[in-house]
């Protein structure tokens, strides 16, 4: 049982109007009716593809190979290589050779489209 419906029925038990009961009903009854009305709104504006990032999900890659087999490859290449570009701008770290004497830290890419309103990629 729902808190909501929990404290309705303990209410509801401790009291002994019957004007009360009927009050505390009809109110019930009123505050389930708006809940619908608003999970109905969201329903109509998802409908009408308010809300597009819902409506063109693009499934994102989980790993480089994934990304490097999509059929979106260029536009994931394009991405690191500016994600890199930014990196290196801002001097974040630098490319050396791979010590075998050192533990190394692994990293890994992490895939998101970004979609606009319209539900095309942006980036």
């Amino acid at each position: 049982m729902s808190k909501e419906a929990d404290t309705f029925a303990k209410d509801m038990s401790e009291m002994t109007d019957s004007n009360q009961i009927e009050d505390r009903k009809q109110q019930h009854v009123l505050r389930r009716q708006f809940q619908q009305e608003i999970i109905s709104n969201l329903q109509a504006r998802i409908d009408k593809k308010e809300f597009p990032g819902l409506m063109y999900h693009i499934p994102d890659p989980n790993s480089y190979r994934e990304a490097m087999e999509s059929d979106k490859v260029e536009e994931w290449k394009k991405a690191m290589d500016e994600e890199i570009a930014v990196l290196e701008s801002r001097g974040v770290g630098e490319e050396v050779d791979r010590p075998t004497d050192k533990t190394v830290l692994k990293g890994r890419w992490v895939y998101k489209a970004k979609v606009k309103k319209d539900g095309t990629i942006e980036r």
